[in-house]
């Protein structure tokens, strides 16, 4: 019934009006948290990157986000735990929940907004959706791809300076992590462990709503 989408999207709205939203959209960062499978959920799928004590590949989802400046979430999507994070970006930017009027401040110094994200989501074409979508890519280039040395691209320092910003994504990964029903996947059908997740997203986002207008 959409009853926990409607609760994160009008979560989000409501904490959007309690601070500069400018400045909130302005640095926003993408990446993916590993779930665990514990009771075989047809979603789930091995991941040979993250592995269990006796070192086979675990098998779970991935919950990949975009958050806000202040690691608030605008776009949640959950995908197969083999899915490639580049192959990822597209549909995770084009889901997100609000209106965030990139294209229009796009030429606007003060306001426009920056897009961070790891080398795991480098690739031209992540590079020109977004682009064309109104930010300023900032993603760490995968150099493992790259044979000529001369192609490699540095950050300069203002770019440095805003790479930082993206920790703020892994400190909303831990956020999530601490309601045990989130952190590892109980549930058989995918559909019931994405309510719970929206409704965990939704009381961190109250949780800024009250100390935001306390």
């Amino acid at each position: 019934m959409g009853i926990f989408e409607d609760a994160h999207k009008s979560s989000l709205e409501k904490y959007l009006k309690t601070t500069k939203i400018t400045e909130e959209l302005k640095y926003q960062s993408i990446d993916s948290t590993f779930v665990e499978d514990i009771n075989g959920s047809s979603f789930a799928s091995h991941n040979s990157l993250y592995k269990r004590r006796k070192g086979e590949a675990s098998k779970g989802i991935k919950v990949s986000s975009i958050v806000t400046t202040n690691g608030i979430p605008i776009s949640v999507n959950i995908n197969t735990g083999k899915d490639y994070d580049s192959k990822i970006l597209p549909k995770v930017v084009n889901n997100i929940t609000i209106d965030s009027n990139t294209n229009k401040y796009k030429n606007h110094n003060r306001y426009k907004q920056y897009f961070l994200a790891d080398k795991g989501y480098d690739s031209k074409e992540n590079n020109n959706l977004l682009l064309a979508k109104g930010y300023i890519p900032i993603i760490a280039q995968n150099k493992r791809n790259i044979k000529n040395k001369k192609l490699i691209r540095k950050f300069n320092q203002k770019q440095k300076e805003i790479y930082k910003k993206r920790n703020i994504v892994e400190n909303y990964h831990s956020w999530i992590k601490k309601f045990p029903k989130i952190k590892c996947l109980y549930e058989h059908k995918i559909e019931y462990y994405r309510g719970l997740l929206l409704v965990g997203i939704s009381i961190i986002i109250n949780r800024r709503i009250i100390k935001n207008t306390s």
